[in-house]
């Protein structure tokens, strides 16, 4: 992989509402050298916004990385078009209902609904989500632990994640008297779990290290640790975008096993993110 280019990124912030976007077809772009894919992100660690405003981070690289491959080998000058949606719910909705030249920046999951309603790039690593409670709550190390630590706790989710089906999975299995307030992104949970003593809920292992990173008042436990998942790039069900896109990360013996991929998650999580990522079981 040669080194990343700078890339004038086009950045345009906005909460979308329930229109689809027709992007452009890859077939059209290919044949007049030049197109768009417009790329929709919400709040994410791996995403961040530099000082000038521009948002930078692993997944952008990632893109401008594929911006460069399509220009070397198929003659393509492709821009990206940065939309910004404040939660992951609403990225789902409208990328269910697009076509064409439409992706996401925020690495998702896969699941068994998910992939009846959208086409996965191949993984570019591996997530796991970790129970998460305010540092005020002891370290909880067995289920009945659990029950006697966690019967007043409060629980916060995120709408339409992974993790919040996890945390219900909890109440009905455990806490049968849990409230969960959900929000639309990953800081809401993570920061009001930080301010409520009570508070407990389920994310990725990658947020809760950034968050760490900030020393807001929050501990893991390991019970109930989830098995490392793949995480992925996504594209609407009416897109050949990720025939070019799997065909980028498959080259040259895997963009996920390059020293360009391994220098990335250096810089954007760290040694013990890039082996986290890396790490199958």
């Amino acid at each position: 992989m040669k080194p990343f280019l700078f890339l004038v990124v086009l950045a345009t912030y906005f909460i979308v509402d329930a229109q689809p976007i027709k992007g452009e077809a890859w077939v059209d772009v290919k044949k007049k050298g030049a197109g768009t894919l417009q790329v929709f992100y919400s709040d994410d660690p791996l995403i961040n916004e530099k000082a000038k405003g521009q948002p930078e981070g692993l997944t952008l690289d990632v893109l401008s990385d594929f911006v460069e491959y399509v220009k070397v080998n198929h003659k393509v000058d492709l821009s990206l078009k940065l939309v910004y949606v404040n939660d992951m719910k609403s990225i789902w909705e409208r990328m269910k209902i697009s076509s064409g030249g439409v992706t996401c920046a925020n690495f998702v999951l896969m699941t068994k609904e998910r992939a009846k309603s959208f086409q996965f790039s191949p993984p570019l690593g591996f997530v796991y989500d970790v129970l998460i409670t305010n540092s005020a709550k002891q370290v909880i190390k067995d289920v009945d632990d659990l029950k006697k630590t966690l019967s007043d706790a409060h629980g916060y989710g995120v709408s339409g994640s992974v993790q919040l089906e996890r945390l219900q999975e909890l109440k009905k299995n455990h806490l049968p008297n849990l409230q969960i307030d959900i929000g639309p992104s990953h800081p809401y949970d993570i920061e009001n779990i930080a301010k409520d003593p009570k508070g407990v809920g389920f994310t990725s292992i990658i947020f809760y290290l950034e968050f760490v990173r900030k020393k807001l008042p929050i501990i893991h436990h390991p019970l109930l640790e989830g098995k490392p998942q793949a995480t992925y790039f996504v594209f609407p069900l009416q897109s050949e975008w990720n025939n070019v896109f799997t065909e980028f990360i498959e080259a040259n013996g895997g963009y996920n096993k390059s020293k360009r991929y391994s220098d990335l998650l250096i810089k954007y999580v760290g040694p013990a993110g890039r082996q986290l990522f890396r790490k199958e079981q």
